[in-house]
């Protein structure tokens, strides 16, 4: 799905860099990311549930 989100020019040039380190692309950094987030959030509100 495609989608637009304005993201700080500050925050947005630190992702690439991070994406560049760690030699994926930024689609799959931003991934990694709303997963990671969605599964602390999921622990923290102990639902049960496949992400």
């Amino acid at each position: 799905m495609r989608t637009s989100v304005d993201i700080p020019d500050d925050l947005m040039k630190k992702a690439k860099i991070k994406a560049v380190e760690e030699e994926i692309s930024l689609k799959e950094l931003i991934i990694r990311g709303l997963k990671n987030d969605l599964v602390i959030l999921r622990r923290r509100t102990k639902h049960p549930g496949k992400i």
